[in-house]
């Protein structure tokens, strides 16, 4: 935990994370307009999470009128591509994680969303 504390406190940590949350993000949102999939992507810094729904998500009742069972097939359709998400859980983007990595997810998440046409 303390090692984990001093990599958090170098400069530019938080922004880089903070950074590649919102490129996650913001590339889930494009590739769901695309694909005219109506989805809403929640990114809080590092933490990034989609919901197949055609209706803003502001509060816990708004994730009632989601497609839970289209979010779950996306999640799994996610893992049979080699990125851990499972169904009920966000992606967590952390300092490990490279643009690489993120384009990886991208394109992964490209062919799940095609799975679920």
């Amino acid at each position: 935990g303390l090692a984990t504390l001093e990599v958090l406190q170098r400069p530019g940590s938080y922004d880089r994370l903070n950074a590649n949350g919102k490129r996650l993000g913001d590339g889930l949102k494009g590739l769901s307009q695309m694909m005219e999939m109506p989805a809403y992507v929640c990114q809080v810094g590092s933490v990034v999470d989609i919901l197949f729904t055609d209706r803003e998500v502001r509060t816990y009742r708004d994730t009632w009128a989601a497609d839970s069972a289209m979010t779950s097939r996306f999640r799994l359709e996610m893992m049979r591509r080699g990125i851990w998400s499972p169904p009920g859980s966000k992606m967590y983007v952390s300092l490990v994680h490279s643009n690489e990595e993120i384009d990886r997810t991208l394109e992964a998440a490209e062919a799940a969303m095609r799975s679920l046409r």
